[in-house]
C-alpha cells in the first residue's frame, strides 16, 4: 500500500454476543500490534460500554457525544464529522465510543437507513488506514449489525467453554442474514481466549474448537495474570512485555490475520509518539 495506489481499508469487526470473552482485549491488542508494526490503524468503539476508548484515551478526559460515534447515530449522520483521534501511536486512531448510545437503541433502530449509519460514516474514511477495527457489544443488536454492514470481515473471539461454542451459530445465521441483502461480509475466523489448560474441560473445549474451525481458526491468547493487570491499568500488551507469551501469541494472530490478507506484516517497526 506504500509508494503505489492507495489501496481502502480491511475492515475487520471483532464480535461475539457473550459478554465475557475477551473480545475489547483481543481487538485492542491486535490495533496495538498492527500499528506498533507501522500499519495505519483505526480503531471504533461501536460498544455503548466504551472500553476500547478507555485503552486509548485519557480516562479523565471527558469526550462530548457529539464527538463520539454517537454524533453517527443522530437525526442525521454527518459523513464530515470530525469523530477520529489520535492515539500515543503515531499511525492508530479512534473513534471514541460514545455512553449514550445504550439509551438511544429504539430510536435509531427505527430510523430508514439504520442498519447503514456506520457503513455511510467510514466510506470516506478508508483510504487513510490499512486496517479498521470494529469494536462491539456483547449483543447482535442494531450496532453490532451496523458493523456487520460496514465490514469486510467478522473475527470471533471464543472461550473454550459450552456455553461460547452455542452462541456462535446465532452469530453466523447474523452474517448470513447481512450476506443475503448483497454485503461483502464473511467470516473470517476464531480466536481461542482466556484458555487456561490447567483445567481439564478447557483442554476439552479447545480441542473441540480446533475440530470445528480447523481452517478458520487465527491463534489462542491464554489466560495471563500479565493481561489481567495490563486491562486494569487501562494498558496494552505490546505497552508492558514485548518478550513474554500473551505478545508472542498476539505476534502470531497478527502474522496468520496479515498471511490469510496477503499483507506484508512489518512495515517499519514501531512507531509511537
Amino acid at each position: 500500500m506504500n509508494g503505489g495506489t492507495i489501496m481502502p481499508a480491511v475492515t475487520i469487526t471483532v464480535a461475539n454476543q457473550k459478554g465475557g470473552v475477551g473480545k475489547t482485549t483481543v481487538i485492542t491488542n491486535i490495533a496495538g500490534v498492527m500499528a506498533h508494526k507501522g500499519h495505519r490503524v483505526l480503531v471504533v468503539d461501536a460498544d455503548p460500554q466504551c472500553n476500547a476508548t478507555l485503552f486509548f484515551t485519557d480516562p479523565n478526559e471527558t469526550i462530548p457525544p457529539s464527538k463520539t460515534i454517537a454524533a453517527i447515530y443522530g437525526e442525521k449522520t454527518d459523513v464530515n464529522a470530525e469523530l477520529i483521534i489520535p492515539t500515543r501511536f503515531k499511525t492508530l486512531d479512534l473513534i471514541p465510543g460514545g455512553f449514550t448510545l445504550a439509551g438511544n437503541v429504539a430510536d435509531v433502530a427505527q430510523r430508514f437507513d439504520a442498519g447503514r449509519r456506520l457503513q455511510g460514516y467510514l466510506r470516506k474514511k478508508k483510504e487513510g488506514y490499512d486496517f479498521i477495527f470494529i469494536d462491539c457489544p456483547p449483543d447482535i443488536g442494531i450496532y453490532t449489525l451496523n458493523a456487520f454492514v460496514a465490514s469486510d470481515f467478522v473475527i470471533v473471539p471464543i472461550q473454550p467453554e459450552r456455553l461460547a461454542l452455542e452462541g456462535f451459530s446465532q452469530l453466523q445465521e447474523k452474517i448470513e442474514m447481512i450476506q443475503s441483502f448483497g454485503e461483502k461480509i464473511r467470516l473470517f475466523g476464531v480466536i481461542t481466549t482466556m484458555l487456561d489448560e490447567r483445567t481439564l474441560s478447557q483442554r476439552d473445549w479447545f480441542t473441540q474448537i480446533q475440530t470445528a474451525f480447523e481452517d478458520i481458526h487465527l491463534g489462542i491468547f491464554h489466560r495471563a495474570t500479565l493481561i489481567a493487570e495490563a486491562t486494569d491499568a487501562g494498558k496494552l500488551v505490546v505497552d508492558v512485555d514485548r518478550k513474554g507469551r500473551p505478545y508472542q501469541e498476539l505476534l502470531r494472530i497478527c502474522q496468520e490475520i496479515c498471511r490469510r490478507l496477503d499483507i506484508k506484516f512489518d512495515r517499519g517497526g514501531v512507531r509511537e509518539k
